[in-house]
């Protein structure tokens, strides 16, 4: 999996599915983003160790857009950058209608070979 996300190490977090069908995607990385401010690498390694983190629709933190969250997470380098990577997961529908759109949504936006970001 490292090796086919980490081709994809850029300011875009895009979602892609690796080789055995599960999503995988790139939540941070130390690049300078749109706002000249970057992630430090020691605060990647610290949410990479807390193995879970909670993925909400639209950056609000209400119930309602708590749609699922991520596992599976890693520290990558890729010249001289770090990146987490991670594995989402999402709540059924009938605990969340939103949180199954999106995981519509972006296995649809997949299959069409659109990369849906993050």
């Amino acid at each position: 999996m490292t090796e086919e996300i980490i081709s994809k190490l850029q300011l875009w977090c895009p979602v892609t599915k690796n080789s055995k069908g599960h999503f995988v995607g790139i939540l941070s990385d130390t690049s300078i983003d749109r706002d000249e401010e970057f992630m430090d690498k020691e605060l990647l390694n610290e949410w990479a160790n807390n193995n879970s983190l909670k993925a909400l629709a639209n950056h609000e933190n209400k119930m309602q857009s708590w749609i699922g969250g991520w596992s599976d997470l890693q520290v990558i380098e890729k010249n001289g950058h770090s990146a987490l990577i991670a594995t989402p997961w999402f709540f059924s529908k009938e605990a969340n209608p939103l949180a199954a759109q999106i995981q519509k949504q972006v296995e649809e936006a997949i299959e069409r070979g659109e990369s849906p970001g993050i």
